[in-house]
C-alpha cells in the first residue's frame, strides 16, 4: 500500500516517526490523545494530530478488513473454483485449440510461444475435435487422426476415422501428407514415413477401404530421407509370412511392397506394417520387410498410427 509519513518535533507528540501501509507503526499513536490534550484540540497542531489519529483509524480498519478477506480467499473451495474458471474459460476460448477457439490444423500451431505437443482442439466436421498435435516430428504440425488406443485385438475391418477427420472437409481431406507410425503410451512417434494423402483414404481408412487394395505412393522415411515410389498394400485380406504374401479372405494387412506385382511376398524396409486387424488372433505391429509378420504382438508401447499434415 501507500507510505505515509508524518514527521514532528520530539517532545511536541511524543509520535514522531514514520507510519507505515503494513501496520507496524500504528502502535505510535496510542499516545496520541494525550498530546492532543496538551496541545488542545483547536490548536492548529492539535487539528493536524485529530485528523491524522482519524486517517490512521480508517487505514487500521481497512487492513483488518482485508485480513478477514484474506481468510475467506484462503478456504481451500476457492482455489478448486478458480481451476474450475480457468478450465471452463480455456474451454469456451480462451486460448487458439480451444473447443470455441480450435485450431485449423496442428499446424497452425507452429511458431506459437507456448505451444507444445499435445491435445488441442482442432475444426471438424460438424463440430471441432480434441486431438493429439505432434509439434516436433519431420519439422511438427502433424494432426493424429487414427490410433489402436490400447485396443491390440480389433477383429475387425470396420475401422472408420472419427468423426469429423474423414469426408469431404475434414481434417484429412484439408492435408497434404499422411504418415504412418509406431507409437507408445506417451504417443512419442518411431519408424515414421510419410507419403502425399491418398484421395482414396478421405472417406475410407486403410482398414476398410476395400479387400486387398493397392495404391501406389511415393514414401519418404523420415529418419533419413529415403525416398522410394512402392505399392502400398493395404484393406483386408489373408496372408501368410510376409508383407502381401498372398491375399484371400479376410484377415487384413497394411504393409508397402518390395515389388510391383500384387500378391506376390516381400515388404520394404522398415515401413510400419500392421497385420491381422481383421481377425481374433490379435494385432501385430512390425516393420514391412520382417520375415514374419507374427514376430512382434502390438502392446500399448507399439500402436500402429496415423498422422496428417
Amino acid at each position: 500500500g501507500r507510505r505515509i509519513f508524518v514527521a514532528a518535533r520530539k517532545g511536541t507528540c511524543g509520535c514522531s516517526g514514520a507510519l507505515r501501509g503494513d501496520g507496524s507503526s500504528l502502535a505510535g499513536l496510542d499516545r496520541a490523545p494525550s498530546a492532543l490534550a496538551a496541545l488542545g484540540p483547536s490548536s492548529p497542531t492539535g487539528l493536524q494530530l485529530l485528523s491524522l489519529a482519524n486517517t490512521t483509524t480508517s487505514v487500521a480498519n481497512r487492513m483488518a478488513s482485508l485480513q478477514s478477506q484474506s481468510v475467506v480467499l484462503s478456504n481451500s473451495s476457492i482455489p478448486v473454483a478458480i481451476s474450475n474458471l480457468v478450465t471452463a474459460t480455456n474451454f469456451l476460448g480462451g486460448q487458439l485449440g480451444t473447443y470455441l477457439n480450435p485450431l485449423d490444423s496442428c499446424a497452425s500451431a507452429l511458431g506459437r510461444p507456448g505451444y507444445t505437443s499435445g491435445y488441442y482442439y482442432v475444426t471438424a466436421v460438424p463440430d471441432p475435435v480434441k486431438v493429439w498435435c505432434d509439434l516436433t516430428t519431420d519439422g511438427g504440425g502433424w494432426t493424429m487422426v487414427w490410433k489402436t488406443y490400447g485396443v491390440l485385438n480389433h477383429n475387425t475391418d470396420v475401422l472408420a476415422w472419427p468423426t469429423g477427420l474423414g469426408g469431404a472437409g475434414g481434417v484429412i481431406a484439408r492435408s497434404r501428407d499422411m504418415m504412418f507410425a509406431f507409437t507408445d503410451s506417451s504417443n512419442a512417434v518411431s519408424t515414421p514415413w510419410k507419403f502425399p494423402t491418398p484421395s482414396q483414404f478421405i472417406d475410407n481408412t486403410p482398414f476398410n477401404i476395400a479387400q486387398c487394395s493397392y495404391i501406389w505412393i511415393n514414401a519418404t522415411r523420415i529418419a533419413d530421407g529415403t525416398v522410394t515410389t512402392k505399392l502400398l498394400r493395404s484393406g483386408w485380406g489373408s496372408f501368410n509370412a510376409k508383407c502381401d504374401d498372398t491375399c484371400v479372405t479376410s484377415w487384413g494387412q497394411i504393409c508397402l511392397k518390395s515389388l510391383a506385382t500384387p500378391g506376390t511376398a516381400g515388404g520394404y524396409l522398415d515401413f510400419p506394417m500392421y497385420s491381422s486387424f481383421n481377425n481374433a488372433a490379435g494385432d501385430h505391429c512390425t516393420r514391412s520387410d520382417t520375415g514374419a509378420y507374427t514376430s512382434v504382438f502390438c502392446s500399448i508401447d507399439l500402436q500402429f498410427t496415423i498422422f496428417v499434415r
